[in-house]
């Protein structure tokens, strides 16, 4: 699923390609990464990650596994034997950094081309489409 204006716009060699480029992250992984940063705010369980990001456990531990390779994040005991818990590493709130500017400067960009009339009646679209699929998605 494109989820990004940037891979909506196609293209690989554009100015907002390589601007998010730079940061080496696919947009899910930037997703993941921002949320484990700013949202949860100190360990988390996986499930905790997935849901509110609106993806599957084994969409989560694709993502995550290049993360923690790369040491952004890290995964540890939980709140009990059973259990897991996401962590983010210093490493990985630097990342983020890096990476929030780069995206910044991707849309920056991408606005600068297409025009902002364009790109909210673009942000419209997706968010009536993204609305309709809820709309007939089935229950879990």
């Amino acid at each position: 699923m494109k989820s990004s204006a940037c891979e909506i716009g196609g293209g690989g060699s554009s100015p907002e390609i390589i601007a998010w480029n730079i940061s080496r992250l696919k947009t899910t992984q930037y997703a993941l990464l921002n949320y484990a940063v700013a949202v949860a705010l100190g360990p988390v369980r996986p499930g905790e990650l997935a849901k509110p990001m609106g993806i599957d456990a084994s969409t989560l531990t694709r993502n995550l596994r290049p993360l923690i390779g790369a040491g952004w994040l890290e995964v540890g005991p939980g709140d009990d034997e059973r259990s897991r818990a996401v962590r983010v590493t210093p490493a990985g709130v630097a990342k983020r950094i890096e990476a929030k500017r780069a995206w910044k400067r991707a849309q920056l960009s991408f606005n600068e081309r297409l025009g902002s009339e364009k790109v909210a009646r673009l942000h419209a679209l997706v968010d009536e489409c993204f609305a309709a699929l809820d709309a007939t998605a089935e229950p879990d």
